[in-house]
């Protein structure tokens, strides 16, 4: 059983990382449970909207929907008595993705928690963010090449020797990565897709029989 995530998030998780079938099965039940997809795919065909505009309309989402719940919290709480009323605080967000330097660096991430106050934003690589968890998760950096993910790195013949062996289903290890990116979140995942150069990954999630 887990708290971390939700039902819908798990399933998709769960779904893609048991491609492999190497991979040990696991049921994993969630203590939430919800009926609507919890995976969004952010694409765009054209060349004019990179990962950064879709970050921007990722973020601008949850900042809608944080408004919208202080609000509703606003309404409920009226006419309470100051000391029953919750703490409230901004939802979390981590921005994701396999190398640091695909994420906004120090001065940027200034800039965006400043830009959206009610949303409290953090940057981490895949690696970085096991064990973690936030309230909300945008994916970014899925693109092709040397430094896509999956990458396509070229290992010397003579690495090659000295690495262990590699598991026979491709991109086994990286696989169980984006499972650990899809569920750093316990409400929403936002998956930024650049499609002139998508990574196999988001084509196996729009193409295959993913609930995203």
């Amino acid at each position: 059983q887990t708290f971390r995530f939700n039902n819908r998030i798990g399933d998709v998780a769960t779904q893609f990382v048991s491609q492999n079938p190497a991979q040990i099965a696991k049921n994993i039940r969630s203590l939430v449970n919800v009926t609507d997809p919890r995976i969004s795919l952010l694409y765009s065909d054209t060349k004019m909207s990179n990962s950064e505009v879709l970050l921007y309309q990722a973020l601008a989402a949850l900042a809608a929907k944080a408004d919208e719940k202080t609000e509703q919290d606003h309404k409920i709480g009226k006419g309470a008595k100051k000391n029953t009323l919750r703490e409230r605080s901004e939802p979390t967000v981590y921005i994701l993705a396999r190398f640091w330097f695909q994420l906004p660096d120090r001065e940027a991430l200034e800039a965006l928690n400043k830009q959206y106050v009610n949303l409290h934003i953090m940057c981490m690589s895949f690696h970085a963010a096991k064990g973690k968890e936030a309230d909300y998760a945008i994916v970014t950096g899925m693109t092709r090449g040397k430094h896509g993910f999956p990458p396509d790195k070229v290992v010397s013949s003579v690495l090659e020797a000295l690495l262990p062996k590699q598991e026979t289903f491709e991109y086994a290890e990286e696989r169980r990565l984006f499972y650990v990116a899809l569920t750093r979140a316990k409400h929403r995942v936002y998956v930024l897709a650049e499609m002139t150069e998508a990574s196999p990954f988001v084509t196996e999630l729009m193409n295959g029989t993913y609930d995203v």
